[in-house]
């Protein structure tokens, strides 16, 4: 009998060893990434970045195929700084995955939600990826896919000529459904 209990492991010696969770991994181009060792190998790139406080998710919306990467820093510093990390960042993933990241996000001390055990809330990290609701101290976001989403920097004419909006819940409203539209091309 088999018993899906959502845990990946294996057996050593006759015995079962539990490893993590089956959705704390996902597949690009046929290959299993496991979130919890790409981000303790992240966190040993940089004296910057909190030991622990590394998320690496895979949102769809954004890509299918890349995936995101968020990195609490210890402190802030300055934008030189930051460029430095995030360039760090994609050179040792590409090199030591073979991927590149659709975002790199650095966020203040305390940014990455956490669930009831202090773990790190990936499905959170996605939502708020997603409703672009990080106030991130630098993003590295290539191809554009995060400043689509920031409501603050649209202005009503940028979406449709003459219209204004009544509330800004029909305004992130109509960006979402906008983004989805672009998202199933």
């Amino acid at each position: 009998e088999f018993l899906n209990t959502g845990d990946f492991g294996g057996f050593f010696n006759d015995r079962l060893f539990i490893t993590g969770r089956l959705k704390d991994m996902f597949i690009i181009n046929g290959v299993n990434y496991y979130t919890s060792l790409i981000e303790h190998s992240l966190t040993q790139q940089s004296d910057l970045f909190r030991k622990g406080r590394v998320a690496v998710v895979q949102c769809h919306l954004l890509s299918p195929n890349k995936p995101a990467i968020l990195i609490e820093l210890k402190q802030s510093s300055n934008d030189q700084t930051y460029l430095n990390a995030v360039k760090n960042i994609r050179q040792y993933f590409f090199d030591e995955y073979k991927l590149t990241p659709v975002i790199i996000g650095l966020l203040p001390k305390g940014s990455i939600p956490k669930t009831t055990s202090g773990k790190i809330s990936r499905s959170k990290c996605i939502e708020r990826i997603h409703n672009a609701s990080f106030n991130y101290l630098h993003l590295d976001d290539p191809e554009n896919k995060i400043s689509l989403k920031q409501t603050h920097h649209i202005n009503n004419k940028n979406l449709i000529p003459g219209y204004e909006f009544k509330t800004k819940q029909e305004k992130i409203k109509l960006i979402k459904k906008h983004i989805t539209k672009l998202c199933r091309k």
